[in-house]
């Protein structure tokens, strides 16, 4: 786990599908070559990208429960923390169609939105701020 991590990802490995890897031409959305059934294969020596990934889940947000992995409600919640004297933006990327709306992920959606500006990144949908559309 790096410093910054306090929760262990594996069995997780959402990431391995979600990030792009630049260093072996891995586009997003697709699952990793590096992907074994005990995850990464190369974990002592991984990409760059994979080592400064850390979702919220993973750094032990108090919004989304431990039980509700990335993996289990296919979706993942990122931090790009605010300048000084600005709110935290939280991207919530919907890696699999028809999850955003699960009772589940609007609780933490909605946790997240009291305190940060979230960011809500649907499949096959342009992103959109949440509280700025009808049915967020």
């Amino acid at each position: 786990m790096t410093p910054t991590q306090k929760r262990e990802c594996y069995p997780c490995s959402l990431c391995c599908l979600y990030l792009k890897v630049p260093e072996i031409g891995k586009p997003a959305y697709i699952w990793c070559p590096q992907l074994g059934p005990k995850g990464c294969k190369i974990h002592e020596t991984k990409h760059q990208v994979c080592k400064e990934f850390i979702c919220e889940w993973a750094a032990g947000a108090e919004e989304i429960p431990e039980e509700l992995r990335p993996f289990d409600i296919n979706v993942v919640f990122l931090r790009l923390k605010g300048r000084k004297g600005e709110t935290d933006t939280i991207f919530v990327d919907e890696v699999y169609p028809n999850h955003l709306g699960e009772d589940k992920v609007q609780e933490i959606i909605q946790a997240f939105a009291e305190y940060n500006k979230v960011i809500i990144n649907p499949v096959f949908e342009e992103p959109y701020l949440y509280g700025e559309r009808e049915d967020s």
